[in-house]
């Protein structure tokens, strides 16, 4: 197995080697033209291919450089090995000297096993550990579907592994590939992530009807998008994607003495789409036990149910839009208060009266406008800055009833006192901005000028990638379209206060 020995060969007798993990071998005009200057300096590694071939197992660089440089023979061992040796040989060769891809890595361990090599023994020959030789596995398992979906996107390890875990929704996993090493990865990655999630508690929901034998059906939403309670039915429950199907049920049993055996019909709401739909899940209906019903007030119900349901649908882009930005902007203030010292462009003294400024700002907007302090307390509780915890004995009781008695500025400068100026700084700030915007704010051309447009330009400034949605939203993508005659209303709305203000000049500072 291990023999061998050294001869020279014709180089059109050299084959490269078709199981090289390394499929792109890059440019070799650099190392073709030292060839060329001083001759192969190190032999070629070939096993014999029949016929008077020989192929590459190591090498495989060096034989392309060879053959651009225009010499006809190259140095090479000749082993002979099996093609378990060989692949292992290459795999090994490429991890530690080559910018081998986590996609090619995988395709070798994946080549191993389909020769009978075990997991454990794959690690053992290549030096590495079994969880990374399984994480490589999971990667090599992604459909080449989704593989040329990535094309140029270069995606790295953990965004493999993010695609890799999609590997029950082939569908989802081609359309997080195309996004791989661009600005919307993690925009379409919590979209994806959460559609899976919808889809897997959807197939664990039915399991669990199956195992119970209960029918149920699939019912479609109407023309508008949102569903209808079928004709001679009540709603009973409705059961949406989160916590599993199963304790939902168990959950309404033990707090509403409800059972899922009572319904008399069983509806599966799947609304399989990018964002969530505020009506979707599964609904249970009771017949309706009575024909005394009123006609009129059953009509009224009907017509405010559709009015909020219309609403709600229509509304539901635009909230999931506002969750996904809102997530984003808070993880990455929250990798930035994790970092030991922030990036700054001004001195310690300049963020400390920055610290001081934005704490005093924070205190008297909340108590202007009675604002509950536990909004901003939550939003730097929700970034990790609970502040230091007070060691002190006393008694636990009287520092409750103690905590009551301070100021809504007190409270705050308890809550982020452990950290230094500019980590304080940058929380305050940003928890006092944050916890003032809300979804309907992107529908607010006010409110994209004046507080998301602003929020937006500092978080850039700070290193935040604004995402193409996110951006469309800036732009103005979910303000509503206005209509004619509300353009003609404001316009003489306008013109009737200009009028008024310089008329009265003297009342108006007045009431100033």
């Amino acid at each position: 197995m291990n023999t061998q020995t050294l001869q020279d060969i014709d180089i059109e007798s050299i084959d490269p080697n078709p199981a090289n993990p390394r499929q792109d071998i890059g440019d070799v005009s650099e190392l073709a033209a030292s060839i060329a200057e001083q001759g192969v300096q190190q032999n070629l590694v070939v096993v014999p291919g029949g016929e008077g071939r020989y192929t590459v197992v190591i090498g495989h660089r060096r034989l392309a450089a060879a053959r651009q440089a225009g010499l006809t023979t190259l140095p090479c061992a000749v082993r002979e090995w099996d093609e378990t040796t060989q692949r292992e040989v290459m795999l090994v060769e490429n991890t530690q000297r080559s910018d081998l891809t986590a996609l090619e890595e995988g395709d070798g361990y994946q080549g191993l096993l389909d020769l009978g090599v075990s997991i454990e023994q794959a690690a053992q020959r290549t030096g590495r550990s079994q969880s990374t030789v399984k994480r490589r596995l999971s990667i090599a398992a992604i459909p080449q579907a989704a593989r040329n979906k990535a094309g140029a996107g270069q995606p790295t390890i953990e965004q493999w592994q993010a695609i890799a875990e999609l590997a029950d929704q082939s569908d989802l996993q081609e359309q997080l590939a195309a996004k791989a090493g661009t600005k919307d990865w993690d925009y379409k990655l919590k979209q994806t992530t959460e559609r899976a999630a919808r889809r897997r508690w959807y197939a664990a929901a039915r399991a669990f009807l199956d195992q119970q034998q209960l029918a149920y059906e699939t019912e479609q939403p109407n023309d508008s998008g949102y569903y209808r309670t079928p004709e001679g039915y009540r709603d009973l429950a409705t059961f949406t994607p989160g916590t599993p199907f199963e304790q939902q049920a168990q959950a309404w049993r033990e707090t509403q003495g409800g059972d899922i055996r009572q319904a008399a019909r069983i509806a599966i709401r799947e609304h399989d789409a990018s964002t969530s739909t505020w009506s979707e899940g599964i609904a249970l209906y009771a017949k309706r036990n009575t024909e005394q019903e009123n006609a009129e007030q059953a009509e009224r119900d009907a017509y405010w149910k559709r009015q909020r349901e219309q609403r709600e649908a229509e509304e539901a882009p635009l909230k999931a839009h506002a969750e996904t930005s809102r997530t984003l902007r808070r993880e990455f203030i929250t990798r930035l208060l994790e970092l030991k010292n922030l990036p700054r462009k001004t001195d310690k003294g300049v963020m400390t009266l920055a610290s001081q400024a934005i704490h005093g700002y924070i205190a008297r907007r909340i108590n202007t406008w009675s604002r509950d302090p536990g909004e901003v307390l939550q939003a730097l509780h929700s970034l990790g800055l609970d502040g230091q915890q007070d060691t002190s004995e006393n008694n636990d009781k009287e520092e409750e009833d103690e905590e009551y008695e301070f100021s809504t500025a007190e409270l705050i400068a308890r809550a982020v006192e452990s950290l230094d100026p500019a980590h304080r700084a940058l929380a305050l700030a940003y928890a006092s901005i944050e916890t003032s915007i809300s979804w309907q704010d992107w529908r607010q051309a006010y409110s994209l000028e004046q507080a998301l447009a602003p929020l937006y330009a500092a978080l850039e400034a700070l290193g935040y990638q604004t995402s193409q949605p996110e951006q469309d939203g800036l732009d103005g993508a979910y303000l509503p379209e206005p209509e004619p005659d509300d353009e003609q209303d404001e316009e003489e709305e306008n013109k009737e206060n200009e009028t008024g203000a310089e008329e009265k000049p003297e009342e108006s500072e007045t009431s100033e």
